[in-house]
């Protein structure tokens, strides 16, 4: 009688299907292939960052961090100035820059009524 229970443990232990450790597992790997497509896209966005910060020029129009509008005014070593009004110049670092828009008028926040 009692290899009838043992074959019946058995059946139930395999029908229970991967158990706490294929979960975790599963977890595990889903997280880590997570990571891996974030960690990706962010690398993506930060090149093309780069890349449009290298390609600034006097006259671009830019956006920075606090949600001030300027201008480019010119560039130092590793300092961009931008012009925020007459006689106004903020010296801010490229990590600051937030969008770039070169050759395109900004569209102005008041809604027509």
């Amino acid at each position: 009688m009692e290899p009838t229970s043992a074959a019946a443990a058995t059946t139930a232990a395999a029908g229970q299907g991967f158990g706490f450790n294929g979960m975790f597992l599963i977890i595990i790997v889903f997280f880590v292939v997570f990571m891996f497509l974030t960690s990706r896209s962010q690398k993506k966005r930060e090149e093309e960052q780069k890349k449009a910060i290298n390609a600034l020029e006097k006259g671009d129009k830019v956006i920075l961090m606090g949600g001030i509008v300027g201008t480019v005014a010119g560039f130092n070593d590793q300092i961009i100035e931008v012009k925020v009004a007459e006689n106004t110049k903020f010296s801010v670092l490229p990590s600051g820059i937030v969008s770039i828009y070169k050759n395109q008028p900004l569209e102005n926040g008041a809604k027509s009524k």
